[in-house]
């Protein structure tokens, strides 16, 4: 009986749009809070000049 423990698992199409969903989403959060992050820095920045 042969060990299954070490098989790699091949990724099926259903597994692999669930995993490139995923990782777009990701990178959709990241951007969504880098554009926040800058925008929050540029209002500091905007307020402080005209202050």
């Amino acid at each position: 009986m042969p060990d299954n423990s070490n098989d790699k698992r091949l990724l099926t199409a259903s597994d692999s749009d669930g995993l490139f969903e995923r990782v777009v989403a990701i990178l959709e959060r990241a951007r969504a809070k880098v554009v926040h992050a800058v925008n929050s820095e540029m209002v500091i920045a905007y307020w402080l000049i005209g202050r």
